[in-house]
């Protein structure tokens, strides 16, 4: 029997919810693991810049 796969949909964030977290790493008050738990996003997603053009926009 062949299973089907579930296409699994990206999640897309808004500008103003990337902007937010620069801003929230940029204040430098919690750690980066502290504003991905409270994001509802993982830590290596800020980590690896994805959110640095939400602050040059």
């Amino acid at each position: 029997m062949r299973r089907r796969l579930q296409a699994i949909q990206r999640k897309r964030h808004t500008p103003e919810f990337k902007t937010k977290v620069a801003l929230e790493v940029l204040k430098g008050n919690k750690t980066i693991n502290e504003i991905a738990s409270e994001m509802g996003i993982h830590a290596t997603q800020i980590t690896q810049r994805k959110w640095s053009t939400a602050v040059h926009t």
